[in-house]
């Protein structure tokens, strides 16, 4: 089954889109996202959806974490899709609040979609979440000590706006399927360490 049969079971599945929603879609440059926001274009016309990407530059690489919001800001223009960015310094938050880099990292990245969904009135917000993520989620909770209650993995939808159509699919077919569209990505080298 391809790659994109099963976002569109997945997207049924949970009843993931309406005809006519905006779709603020989390597009760091990375693999996943520019397959998720690749996969939304394709089916958007069935849907009719209008699709925002949105790309959160956290500051912690320098001219890299710069070069990755060029990136997606080009595919955007190339993909005729809307395209938002925001920026946070992160270091200079985390002096000031201490806390973890992940932990500050994911929250202002979350208020920040929620802001793209506001000023863009989207019915929903898409995040690239796969199934790689999901076994590595559950793996870290198991190893934290989690009850069987917090051993739940990544929801493929949540709170009825964060969606995940790619929670089904592994990493490997993501990789086969952005070579097949001959769609090109950026590695983050933080995510390699």
């Amino acid at each position: 089954m391809t790659m994109l049969k099963k976002v569109k079971e997945t997207i049924i599945k949970h009843n993931m889109l309406d005809k006519g929603d905006t779709v603020v879609v989390a597009v760091s440059g990375g693999s996943d996202s520019v397959a998720l926001l690749k996969a939304l274009s394709i089916i958007s016309s069935k849907y009719q959806l209008f699709l925002v990407a949105a790309h959160f530059n956290h500051g912690l690489r320098g001219e890299e974490s710069d070069s990755d919001e060029s990136f997606v800001k080009n595919l955007s223009k190339s993909m005729g899709v809307v395209f938002e960015s925001g920026y946070v310094d992160i270091p200079s938050l985390i002096k000031k609040r201490g806390g973890s880099t992940e932990t500050i990292c994911r929250n202002e990245r979350y208020k920040f979609l929620g802001n793209m969904q506001k000023k863009h009135k989207a019915d929903k917000i898409a995040l690239g979440h796969n199934l790689d993520d999901q076994a590595e989620t559950v793996v870290m909770k198991f190893l934290r000590g989690s009850g069987m209650e917090g051993l739940r993995g990544i929801l493929p939808m949540r709170d009825g706006i964060y969606i995940r159509p790619l929670i089904s699919i592994t990493r490997k077919e993501i990789l086969n399927f952005l070579k097949k569209e001959e769609m090109k990505y950026v590695t983050d080298s933080s995510n390699i360490e």
